[in-house]
């Protein structure tokens, strides 16, 4: 099976924060219904104002464009021109190949340091 990530980082227009945040959630049920959808959650940044994140898994490719390709997706695209900044973050993944055999990888509390260096 091919499962799909996606997670869209948008930036809310000056001002238009809680409307764009409004408008993210009104997709959460439609889009959890559509076939093939696994997943599907919004996301308020803690650390910066007027800052969201759509985090979405799909069965397939072809499902999410199926979803994408939906009328009502239609007037939510626009909307999103309204209330967003046209510069927005889009990060696709797939699952990724098993990981190397254990006695190859560094043990945990490395792979943390090297991972997550202090501020």
């Amino acid at each position: 099976m091919e499962n799909l990530t996606n997670i869209t980082i948008l930036r809310a227009r000056p001002g238009l924060s809680e409307a764009l945040g409004l408008a993210l959630e009104r997709l959460v049920e439609p889009c959890r219904a559509a076939a093939g959808c696994l997943q599907y959650r919004v996301h308020r940044s803690e650390d910066e104002a007027g800052v969201w994140c759509i985090y979405e898994m799909w069965r397939s490719r072809a499902d999410l464009r199926k979803n994408l390709h939906q009328a009502s997706m239609d007037g939510f695209f626009n909307l999103l021109r309204d209330l967003a900044e046209p510069q927005f973050d889009l990060l696709t993944f797939s699952d990724a190949e098993p990981l190397a055999a254990a006695n190859d990888v560094a043990p945990a509390h490395r792979r943390r340091g090297a991972l997550y260096a202090p501020r």
